[in-house]
């Protein structure tokens, strides 16, 4: 949650603020003067965020996160911003993430993605026997590929699974066009959101709140009826990826939605 001295920074910058730490086109912290709620920080300062066309971005995602996104169950991601302070770092401008500078002039944070962009899958995958000796960056358009993310294959010859920060953009079969953008606390994810977050389906109950943290090892229900609320689940699912105490540190994300589009030259399910 935003703090006073929090509240008096972006207001002094003309930055409008609610109670909350969601930023998006149509909440707190769109980047509108205030006074004067049509104008945008581009307007007042005279150097505009602009979007340059949409572009096309790699995204990485486990196994079990792809298959929450062919299901149709994962419609958000979050990443890290690096903050340089404690309030605030960014806001968001027109569907772009953006700050101030030292001089109250905006300018796109470095690195994020906005809105209308897409983003192209990778995740881990294999090709053809034949092809084991041969980089993947050799391998050429076209080639058979088994995901991971189905499962053992039920025939044929493959290589061992590659690792998804290899695989080329022509063997990707899913692309994601981002619908919007928000800053926030990591902790200030609400129910909905951490929901849109993906999980595997429970085959007692039908919700979707199974985490990898079972007494066995195993998959354990914790949804709604089940047990422990989607945001328990989110937290547990965060502290698996980034470490332990990375709930607890609180850091300030971008949490992007997006729809999965067909991706020509991949499989699409």
């Amino acid at each position: 949650m935003f703090n006073e001295r929090d509240r008096q920074t972006q207001a002094a910058r003309g930055v409008r603020v609610s109670g909350t730490t969601g930023t998006d086109a149509d909440e707190a912290g769109t980047g509108r003067n205030a006074e004067n709620p049509e104008t945008t920080l581009a307007d007042r300062y005279g150097a505009g965020v602009e979007k340059a066309g949409v572009r096309e971005k790699p995204i990485l995602f486990s196994g079990p996160m792809v298959r929450a996104i062919l299901d149709g169950r994962k419609t958000q991601t979050r990443r890290v911003l690096t903050p340089w302070c404690e309030e605030p770092p960014a806001f968001v401008d027109r569907g772009i993430v953006a700050a101030l500078d030292e001089r109250g002039r905006p300018y796109r944070w470095p690195r994020t993605i906005a809105v209308g962009d897409r983003l192209w899958v990778r995740e881990a995958w294999s090709g053809p026997y034949r092809m084991g000796d041969i980089p993947p960056r050799d391998w050429m358009p076209g080639l058979p590929i088994w995901y991971l993310a189905d499962g053992n294959p039920t025939d044929g010859d493959w290589t061992k699974p590659k690792p998804s920060i290899h695989m080329p953009r022509w063997a990707s079969r899913i692309t994601l066009e981002v619908t919007g953008v928000k800053v926030e606390r990591l902790q200030d994810i609400s129910a909905d959101d951490a929901e849109a977050e993906g999980y595997p389906p429970c085959p007692s109950c039908g919700d979707v709140g199974w985490i990898n943290e079972g007494p066995d090892g195993g998959w354990q229900c914790t949804a709604h009826g089940c047990g422990d609320a989607h945001v328990v689940q989110f937290r547990r699912l965060w502290e698996s990826i980034n470490g332990p105490g990375s709930w607890e540190a609180n850091p300030w994300v971008v949490a992007i939605s997006f729809d999965a589009l067909p991706t020509p030259g991949g499989s699409d399910e």
